[in-house]
């Protein structure tokens, strides 16, 4: 099947940024820039205009009846099509006026957007656990109620303010957090980072004899990007305070990782063959980060 004209543009960006590849992580003493921080390409697609509509690239009117240029589907850009690779120089700025929505929207796009490292969403949940839910028994593991999870959701996404204090039950508190996490179309443990880092997990499950050297895991969570590092370190040292608090909770690090690892590992849709022989791995990585946060993460 023929690639539709930006879907092929796409491509060939892709291609062309694959060969330049570096890990993902930025250095602590990195630019307070967004663009240096989180740096994302726009994502045009050809867009036919209905009103008189000019280059936002070069200035120039866009002329045509139909599929006249293209639209930036994250920042709303509107190009030439022949204006396409110089506008791909520039980093995209996400927009809420083109990014509608929280759930379902990748970590960079949310944090360029948002001009932080950790979602609100993440962080208000998180919060609010730990002001009142780390010793409730079986927290993590009990779901809480559908309906107001979709409420709590939607509001969200809408954009309101949302004061979590006002929902009682912290499994409906936790069921948010999960539900976002489950969403992510890359997770946490994203896919390009996915098989360094079972690598290394695989180096510091086999070890029989002496201390594992947890630098050699600690380096591998450098290939992640800096959103999804970010959120891994908070959400791994609030793990660790959930674990700290087992003999109450009865939430050990295995039932921990049992909830989480689908949550924040998913191999790439083109290694389903891998799921199987990848879970212990999995398992055994997600207990790690939960009851060696303090050492990965500082």
């Amino acid at each position: 099947m023929a690639l539709s004209e930006s879907a092929r543009l796409n491509v060939e960006l892709t291609r062309n940024e694959s060969s330049t590849a570096e890990p993902k992580n930025a250095p602590s003493n990195a630019s307070s820039s967004s663009s240096t921080l989180y740096p994302m390409c726009h994502t045009f697609e050809v867009h036919t205009y209905k009103a008189p509509q000019w280059c936002d690239e070069c200035g120039q009117f866009v002329w045509g009846i139909s599929d006249q240029g293209m639209r930036c589907q994250t920042c709303g850009k509107d190009i030439h099509k022949y204006c396409y690779t110089a506008a791909m120089k520039e980093q995209c700025v996400p927009t809420k006026k083109m990014i509608k929505q929280v759930f379902g929207v990748d970590l960079t796009t949310i944090a360029k957007m948002d001009q932080g490292d950790i979602p609100n969403v993440v962080r208000d949940c998180i919060e609010t656990i730990e002001t009142r839910g780390l010793t409730d028994e079986g927290i993590y593991r009990l779901s809480g109620n559908c309906l107001t999870v979709a409420e709590i959701k939607a509001k969200y996404d809408n954009g309101e303010k949302v004061d979590l204090s006002q929902y009682m039950d912290s499994n409906v508190i936790t069921s948010v957090l999960k539900l976002f996490l489950r969403e992510l179309p890359d997770p946490v443990v994203s896919h390009d980072a996915y098989r360094e880092i079972l690598k290394a997990t695989a180096h510091i499950q086999n070890i029989q004899e002496g201390k594992p050297d947890w630098s050699v895991l600690a380096s591998s969570l450098q290939f992640l990007p800096r959103a999804h590092y970010h959120i891994l370190k908070h959400l791994s040292k609030h793990l660790h305070k959930v674990l700290a608090n087992c003999s109450l909770n009865k939430m050990s690090a295995n039932n921990l990782a049992t909830v989480f690892t689908p949550t924040l590992m998913r191999a790439h849709s083109s290694e389903n063959s891998a799921l199987i022989k990848d879970f212990s791995l999995q398992r055994f990585f997600v207990e790690c980060i939960i009851t060696k946060a303090p050492v990965l993460f500082d």
